[in-house]
């Protein structure tokens, strides 16, 4: 024998009052994605950043 326990349950409904005051935790919503523009050219983005000369570092310093 194998015990189970079984609880039916009005749905959710916070605004009529009636229902669970509380969503039940299995309560699965789907989003719809959001609209996407099309990417026209694909680009690149340069990941390096540009080294500059010590000389003009320490001269930038130094005024």
């Amino acid at each position: 024998v194998l015990g189970i326990k079984v609880k039916i349950m009005l749905p959710y409904g916070n605004k009529e009052g009636t229902g669970a005051k509380k969503p039940l935790p299995d309560h699965i919503s789907i989003v719809q994605p959001k609209d996407e523009t099309p990417i026209v050219n694909p680009y690149s983005e340069a990941k390096e950043r540009k080294v500059e000369p010590v000389i003009s570092v320490l001269l930038t310093c130094i005024i």
